[in-house]
């Protein structure tokens, strides 16, 4: 089984549908071959959201994240972020940065929509879906 870093534009989505079967993440992860993996990042990112205010949405949320790895930043992944960030002359933002930092550290591919920016990264994998 291998593990995949998801960005959080792929969980904005998977929480937002209706039809949770119809989403990127439920497609990719249905089948146990693949396992989600987040950054720590996109844990505040999604408490971030507005819809969060609604407990009920909370609480998906929350045991959803009780299901799912999470990756804590620490000083190679901060240090990584930064160096993200200076390369891009800054044109990455820092919730990018840090993903991109976690899933090189990890050295794990990175599920997301938002190709454009990542690609741009040397060295980082990006889940072919």
């Amino acid at each position: 089984m291998e593990k995949i870093l998801v960005d959080t534009d792929i969980l904005i989505e998977f929480f937002r549908i209706k039809e949770r079967s119809r989403c990127l993440y439920s497609k990719i992860f249905r089948i146990n071959t693949n396992i989600p993996v987040i950054s720590s990042v996109t844990v505040a990112e999604l408490f971030a959201g507005r819809s969060i205010e609604d407990k009920k949405e909370e609480s998906i949320l929350k045991e959803f994240l009780s299901k799912v790895e999470i990756l804590y930043s620490n000083f190679e992944i901060m240090k990584l972020t930064g160096e993200i960030m200076r390369v891009s002359d800054y044109k990455i933002t820092f919730q990018d940065a840090e993903i991109a930092a976690c899933t090189l550290c990890h050295n794990l591919p990175l599920l997301t929509k938002n190709t454009k920016d990542f690609k741009k990264i040397k060295g980082l994998k990006l889940f072919n879906y």
